[in-house]
């Protein structure tokens, strides 16, 4: 599952994103990973945190998305 967010600051030109990943590892856990980034350049950063079930990663996938929607992305 990948969700793709994006939001146009008001002081900067160039538009950002926000790309949020649920996926499950070949050892059963399941992580999330992030990148974020100005759209047209390499990534900014990306972080992935592994959780022990699909219940727990999709709460954080969730908990992420809204946290952003809140600054802005969309």
């Amino acid at each position: 599952m990948q969700k793709i967010l994006f939001r146009i600051p008001k002081e900067a030109l160039r538009k950002r994103y926000y790309e949020v990943e649920l996926f499950q590892t070949l050892f059963d856990d399941f992580g999330v990973k992030r990148v974020y980034g100005a759209v047209g350049h390499k990534p900014t950063g990306s972080i992935t945190n592994f959780y022990p079930n699909k219940d727990q990663a999709y709460n954080a996938y969730q908990a992420i998305i809204l946290k952003k929607m809140k600054k802005g992305y969309n």
